[in-house]
């Protein structure tokens, strides 16, 4: 079996750390198996590695006289150009004010025997550009490293710092391999007087537990945390009009929809009901979004959007009232202005969205409600759309793509739906319109061989190449309305991650609902539904902070018509009450 060349052979979050003995305060430990840790201390550390046994291995997509010596427990050298070999990755806590530094106390490498062809690493998003580089660098292809352990990365995690130092478990020096049988480094700290003070608050069991398996000095170091950034850095809190609501209620859903709360509901979550005013009532929504990974970034922020609230005249929310707002889930397609297209997004923390229901507070402007506007029709529409562009993703997570060739985690996230030569799904698309061809794109880690659709080979149109996925590009004209079964093979194992089918499906409701979005063209755009029941509610859901209901009588049969100026594009929800959903948890909170 070939390497795949975006592999990588371990990942540092699963490391071993496991001690040896304990003498007279210093230290001697194993990392990760191979690491020897000779001493540490606050100063510094010395460390002692000899490189596994290697194997060679082909490399996917690489030509056959190309071939990957294998070292357990290392990564991949992947900077493009230089030669493609094995790294190992050592995390090494440091303190803050540390200037580190590096000493190659030792080195001894002996000439591996078998006579290989070492490959440059080549990233490239298309054959030709593949091929090219590979010849281009193979003629460049110089000796490597320039200095057998270096300092690869520096960073703080959680308030400690951390710099991952590399090794190099094999050297390439005038077309020859050499393997680390001894290779001795000491580490210094060099401490300096910016040093800061311990943080405030432990970082909990968990962390200790994945930091104790990750570092290789974390008994030392476990006091060098920080709270990050440090204090002087932090801006004062400002008074917010949040503060003044003296209730909120946490609403948790997890699929998209209209959702309805009655006074039940709330009076069951333990709110005095009859202490509220409906017509002061107000939701907020974070987007559902993933907390940014840099702490840098900014994070989401709460803003109200618009509900519908009946029965509120009275100022009392009564047993027949009730509240209606439009909420989305968390893994959705979101529209990409850049691109002009829906980009599936996933939460990839919870299923559950949060909305944030209260009444009263200090707010500037009064409480948002739908408004309406009608779509009857009235003008002569640039087009009339009985079908709309729709898109299916199937995704499933069971296998962990663990590290990126050079130690650093490609994405924390790359979960795959497996690592095999073949994979199956059944894809519902319903209303699909037949006679129309639909374009699948199947995402992976790397190449694979063909798709099929309905036992029936699909034509491959292209492939997009990225550092870490590839995504291929496939048309079928066999697929029909229902389940379709999608195969994919390939004769060798590959990682295979999600797939999206783009087709051209019905304006037509299934089970009383119906999301559909407008065409790219500009101009007034007429809609005929069909399915609708005389008491639908259709909103435009662009943007959650403006949704508005659309209304319109226009209806021949159970097809309804209405028409909306197509400016940008426009995402629409349309449903009867039939269909409301429940919040599935109601949660009180009151502020300190």
């Amino acid at each position: 079996m070939k390497l795949a060349p975006f592999a990588v052979l371990t990942a540092f979050l699963f490391l071993v750390f496991s001690p040896i003995y304990i003498s007279e305060g210093i230290a001697e430990t194993t990392f990760d198996s191979d690491v020897l840790i000779l001493d540490s201390g606050e100063s510094g550390l010395t460390l002692q590695y000899s490189a596994p046994p290697v194997t060679f291995t082909g490399i996917d997509e690489y030509p056959d006289n190309y071939q990957y010596p294998q070292i357990a427990n290392t990564a991949q050298n992947r900077i493009p150009g230089q030669p493609f070999l094995p790294v190992k990755i050592v995390p090494i806590a440091v303190p803050f004010g540390a200037n580190p530094s590096l000493t190659i106390l030792s080195q001894e490498y002996s000439p591996i025997e078998k006579k290989v062809d070492i490959a440059p690493f080549v990233a490239a998003r298309s054959y030709s550009e593949f091929s090219r580089l590979l010849s281009e660098n193979k003629m460049t292809l110089s000796d490597w490293p320039a200095q057998v352990a270096y300092v690869f990365s520096d960073e703080v995690v959680r308030g400690l710092r951390i710099i991952k130092v590399a090794l190099a478990p094999i050297k390439y020096q005038g077309g020859l391999l050499f393997l680390a049988d001894n290779l001795k480094v000491r580490v210094d700290f060099n401490i300096g007087k910016n040093q800061l003070p311990p943080a405030e608050r432990p970082n909990g069991f968990v962390f200790d537990k994945i930091f104790s398996a990750t570092i290789a000095n974390f008994d030392q170091a476990h006091n060098w945390r920080t709270d990050w950034p440090p204090p002087m850095y932090r801006l004062p809190q400002t008074p917010s009009p949040f503060d003044s609501a003296a209730v909120w209620v946490k609403l948790e859903i997890s699929v998209s929809g209209i959702y309805k709360i009655t006074r039940y509901e709330l009076a069951g979550a333990g709110i005095d009901v009859n202490q509220i005013n409906p017509q002061q009532f107000r939701v907020f929504y974070g987007g559902g979004k993933e907390l940014p990974f840099n702490n840098s970034d900014p994070k989401p922020q709460l803003v109200e959007i618009p509900i519908w609230v009946s029965g509120a005249d009275d100022g009392s929310f009564d047993f027949n009232d009730q509240l209606l707002f439009y909420g989305e889930a968390t893994d959705r397609f979101d529209y990409n202005p850049s691109s002009n297209s829906y980009i599936y997004r996933r939460n990839h923390y919870t299923n559950k969205n949060v909305y944030w229901l209260t009444a009263g507070g200090s707010f500037a402007a009064a409480p948002k409600r739908w408004s309406t506007v009608s779509g009857a029709p009235q003008g002569s529409p640039l087009m009339v759309m009985t079908s709309f562009d729709d898109i299916t993703h199937d995704e499933q997570d069971h296998q962990f793509y663990r590290s990126d060739p050079s130690g650093e985690y490609a994405s924390y996230f790359q979960w795959y739906w497996g690592l095999q030569t073949d994979f199956s799904v059944n894809v519902y698309m319903p209303d699909f319109v037949q006679g129309t061809q639909a374009r699948v794109a199947a995402r992976s880690r790397t190449v694979f061989d063909g798709l099929k659709v309905r036992n029936v080979d699909a034509v491959r149109d292209s492939i997009y190449r990225s550092t870490y996925y590839s995504i291929l590009f496939f048309r079928s004209s066999n697929f029909t309305p229902g389940y379709n079964t999608i195969t994919l093979h390939s004769s060798t194992e590959f990682f295979f991650d999600n797939l999206e089918i783009y087709y051209t499906r019905l304006l037509k409701l299934v089970d009383n609902t119906l999301t559909f979005s407008s065409p790219i063209n500009p101009g007034l755009i007429e809609y005929h539904v069909s399915g609708v029941p005389s008491d639908y509610i259709l909103l435009d859901i662009s943007a959650p902070e403006s949704t508005y209901q659309i209304s319109s009588d226009a209806f021949s049969g159970d097809t309804l018509k209405f028409q909306q100026y197509n400016g940008h594009r426009h995402r629409f929800f349309i449903t009867s009450p039939s269909r409301f959903r429940t919040v599935s948890r109601f949660i009180p909170y009151q502020p300190d």
